[in-house]
């Protein structure tokens, strides 16, 4: 097959391409957040620190419990893309969210994604 002179048209195309896919990768890089996975089972109570806070999640009266030491706003705890809401201690979710979704938490930094799998409920 003979090379074809490439043509005005086809090397606008090529250009415009090559620019969405740079934009593409540059968006990904810049909105990239690492996630950390700590695996936790609830026969016992869990500890862990993220960032300088600790946290202890732990199994109380048929409920999930994480207890924090921080107050920071911008901390949030997600079950399924859901946000869970926060008490003045830390977060209390029913068991019976757990059985219909995935039993992974995030708690969602602004730098990390903190995800905690929760296993023997």
């Amino acid at each position: 097959m003979p090379a074809q002179k490439l043509t005005r048209a086809r090397f606008v195309q090529i250009i415009i391409m090559l620019t969405i896919l740079i934009g593409a990768f540059l968006w990904r890089t810049l909105t990239h957040k690492n996630r950390v996975y700590f695996d936790c089972n609830l026969t016992t109570v869990c500890t862990f620190k993220v960032n300088e806070d600790a946290y202890t999640l732990s199994n109380k009266s048929g409920n999930f419990i994480i207890l924090g030491d921080t107050n920071n706003p911008t901390i949030t705890l997600t079950l399924n893309h859901e946000i869970m809401p926060k008490t003045e201690d830390g977060w209390l979710l029913s068991k019976e969210l757990f059985k219909a979704h995935d039993n992974a938490l995030v708690l969602k930094y602004p730098e990390l994604d903190f995800v905690i799998r929760i296993n023997g409920q």
